[in-house]
């Protein structure tokens, strides 16, 4: 099925085209291409990568969210939100206190024998300058005199600011610093936006697991016209017994590390 930005779809095959590079990624079945200027823009190509491994784990099992993690002695902490969401820069200012990489973007679950997995995408982090200027360790990514021109703007005007630049997570943080597969301990869905005022977070009851985390599917991975998503019954399965936290509200990304790092109550 051609899944197009008007939503029409034919012949078996999916169309996913990237506006801002005008790369075009194709999808069908188990057969995956790119069509575009990939030398100028490689990110692409490792993009289409990562979504024929998100459908391999589709097909394994997993349920594909978007979201960033992070862990520690094998257990991780999931961010899920839409994008802008602040889930990078939260998963790698968890890590200036020692949490390891797991994903960034994307992570796959799957529950085994109670637990849940949480596997990552071997894809290094592409963050806007507002993540950067906000964590010390990432600043010297930005050339010095970006830092003057960014210092100039608002913590609001950096949050919409759009324009990526790679961490490499090794290089920043040290090797030994990537663990893709960990079992899942907590899992904060963010939907808060600068101007609403103090940050929330409520435990989210069993039963509206489902229904929170919905717009947090992944779908490129998924055969849409099939009914292969997963419903809201079973995405509130897939998290049974597991603290899934809902921070609404302004953006505070202090308060946010402290309820992850379990310092601070959750209502």
């Amino acid at each position: 099925d051609i899944l197009l930005d008007d939503g029409r779809t034919q012949d078996g095959l999916r169309v996913i085209f990237k506006k801002r590079t005008g790369v075009g990624h194709y999808v069908r079945s188990d057969t995956f291409y790119a069509v575009g200027d990939l030398e100028r823009h490689p990110q692409q190509l490792l993009n289409l990568v990562a979504t024929a491994f998100g459908c391999w784990l589709r097909r394994e099992g997993y349920v594909a969210l978007h979201a960033s993690a992070v862990s520690a002695g094998g257990l991780a902490i999931v961010f899920a939100g839409n994008s802008g969401s602040g889930k990078s820069s939260a998963a790698l200012t968890m890590m200036n206190q020692g949490f390891d990489f797991v994903s960034n973007d994307r992570v796959f679950l799957r529950r085994t024998d109670g637990l849940v997995e949480v596997v990552g995408v071997p894809k290094w982090p592409r963050v806007n300058p507002g993540t950067l200027m906000a964590n010390p360790k990432l600043r010297g990514i930005l050339a010095a005199d970006r830092h003057d021109v960014y210092s100039r703007l608002s913590p609001e005007e950096l949050w919409e600011l759009e324009h990526k630049h790679d961490v490499f997570v090794t290089t920043v943080y040290g090797k030994n610093r990537v663990s893709l597969k960990a079992f899942l301990i907590s899992l904060y869905v963010l939907t808060w936006r600068h101007g609403r005022g103090p940050a929330d977070a409520e435990a989210v009851p069993g039963g509206d697991v489902g229904r929170l985390l919905t717009p947090m599917v992944k779908t490129e991975v998924y055969d849409v016209r099939s009914g292969d998503l997963p419903n809201e019954d079973e995405l509130s399965a897939l998290l049974a017994g597991h603290s899934v936290v809902h921070v609404s509200g302004g953006v505070d990304m202090a308060r946010l590390l402290e309820i992850a790092e379990g310092k601070a109550p959750v209502a």
